[in-house]
């Protein structure tokens, strides 16, 4: 299987600079161009990584059965890694809580099993439990009863977007559903669909349904997600990561991108490093900026010019690292020549 897909690596950059601008807060001052800003196209950047990582592990897999276990055991370690580096950040959110000190060991699994010790690092165990999920019930029922399955705890999830949208019981009964998940965007309401829709990709790409007029189907999901966007924008609940328009949207358009291969022999690989650094550095750089402007200059920055500031940092720290033996080198040949 080739590893050169040049589309994808190029979404998937812009897909991590939209996840920025979403933790940014408050982009301008227009509600309608704040919520287009956050909750369009940025709102498909999640879910693009969840279906790829879904597909690439569902096809190495079916070709190295010591995969999985190698996949997890890297990915855990990673996360392990990131959750204490962010550790501080974790604790500040704790203390700033108010909580009692005896719940502390209980907020901090939470933190580490659930949310994250960092906003954004929820992905992982969301992802890796899900996975592990879907990986087995595929062994024991089909494609249909999965779809169904994870669409329906979808639906459930979508209660935080459409929240403005419940009144009665079932208003009474999503607060408080929501007071016991504390957020919807977890393992199995949010991320299980776009794992299934991974595998079912992998598994079924070639098929005509898949392989034809993938445009014009893109298309029209997208029109559908158009009209989504607008009613939530008229109404907006709790958080908006809930969209029935992106599974169809994610779906057609991860299926263009896994065909430039074909189509782009250019590769961009290093925009995948680019990636994974902007997505795991840019909270510390954010709330980095967050805290000496407030704290240093009187005047805290927020909105647009946040996301630009924490873009350019993060991409210059990113380019650091990737290039940080090459620096070395240069750095060592400068002091030999001067001394």
């Amino acid at each position: 299987m080739r590893e050169n897909y040049p589309l994808l690596d190029i979404a998937r950059f812009l897909a991590a600079i939209s996840i920025i601008l979403i933790h940014c807060g408050r982009l301008v001052e227009n509600d309608f161009l704040h919520f287009f800003l956050k909750n369009t196209f940025a709102r498909l950047a999640v879910p693009l990584f969840i279906i790829s990582s879904s597909y690439f592990y569902r096809k190495k897999a079916m070709v190295d059965t010591m995969y999985p276990k190698k996949y997890f055991s890297r990915q855990w370690k990673r996360y392990v890694i990131w959750s204490i580096f962010y550790l501080p950040y974790g604790w500040y959110y704790i203390t700033s809580l108010d909580l009692s000190i005896v719940l502390y060991p209980i907020a901090f699994v939470i933190g580490l099993c659930y949310l994250g010790t960092c906003y954004h690092l929820w992905y992982f165990p969301a992802l890796l439990f899900t996975l592990s999920v879907v990986s087995f019930l595929k062994k024991h029922i089909c494609y249909c009863l999965l779809v169904i399955m994870s669409f329906l705890l979808f639906f459930i999830g979508a209660s935080e977007t459409y929240s403005a949208y419940l009144h009665g019981k079932i208003c009474e009964f999503y607060t408080l559903f929501h007071s016991i998940t504390l957020t919807n965007r977890n393992g199995l309401l949010y991320v299980l669909i776009f794992v299934v829709l991974g595998f079912i990709i992998a598994d079924f790409e070639k098929t005509l349904f898949l392989e034809r007029y993938p445009l014009t189907k893109l298309a029209s999901a997208f029109i559908l997600l158009i009209i989504e966007w607008y009613l939530v924008f008229q109404n907006q609940g709790d958080d908006k990561n809930f969209y029935f328009g992106l599974l169809a949207v994610a779906f057609f358009l991860f299926c263009i991108l896994i065909k430039s291969e074909k189509m782009i022999t250019k590769d961009y690989v290093i925009l995948r490093k680019y990636s994974q650094y902007l997505f795991f550095l840019h909270p510390l750089i954010l709330e980095s900026i967050k805290f000496f402007s407030y704290y240093g200059i009187n005047k805290e920055i927020d909105g647009l010019p946040l996301f630009f500031v924490t873009l350019f940092v993060t991409l210059s720290v990113s380019w650091i690292v990737l290039h940080k033996d090459k620096l070395l080198n240069t750095f060592t040949i400068i002091v030999l020549k001067n001394s």
